[in-house]
């Protein structure tokens, strides 16, 4: 159960670090965290990691750019649009899919070892739940602009 409830947590901590990132209903504007909320509060979102690591050069410097303070109190300053397609174009949401799915396996392995039975299904469908991917989104080519959450 250990093993378990370790890859569940990561799982859910790398849909959690998504959300900013995709369109639709558990995307960019989910909940009562803006979009924003992450890059605002200078969080190193798995997203934003694993496009620094994956990025150019060139869409390295971009990132780092975009991360540099400060902030407008309110509204949209274009940060969080121009990193999301930053975020997209170097492939990090298409890897951070990846890992989520790993974490996935490492729960479906966990459990295997259980007895059958409801309990072990339902903790199933809940890990299947976080190795789901977002509504279908084609992903850009290098250079296209992606749609970006509303103002």
């Amino acid at each position: 159960m250990r093993r378990f409830g370790e890859a569940l947590g990561i799982a859910f901590q790398i849909r959690d670090d998504l959300l900013p990132y995709e369109p639709g209903p558990r995307g960019w504007a989910s909940g009562d965290k803006p979009a924003d909320s992450d890059l605002r509060n200078r969080r190193p979102a798995l997203p934003v990691l694993l496009a620094r690591r994956l990025a150019s050069p060139a869409e390295r410097e971009s990132i780092n750019a975009l991360l540099a303070g400060p902030f407008p109190e309110r509204g949209s300053d274009g940060r969080q649009e121009r990193l999301c397609r930053l975020v997209w174009e170097t492939g990090a949401v298409r890897e951070a899919h990846r890992m989520a799915r790993e974490q996935v396996e490492r729960c479906r392995a966990a459990l295997a070892v259980l007895p059958s039975g409801e309990h072990r299904d339902r903790l199933g469908e809940f890990a299947e739940l976080l190795g789901e991917t977002s509504p279908p989104v084609a992903e850009p080519a290098r250079g296209e602009v992606v749609a970006v959450p509303p103002a």
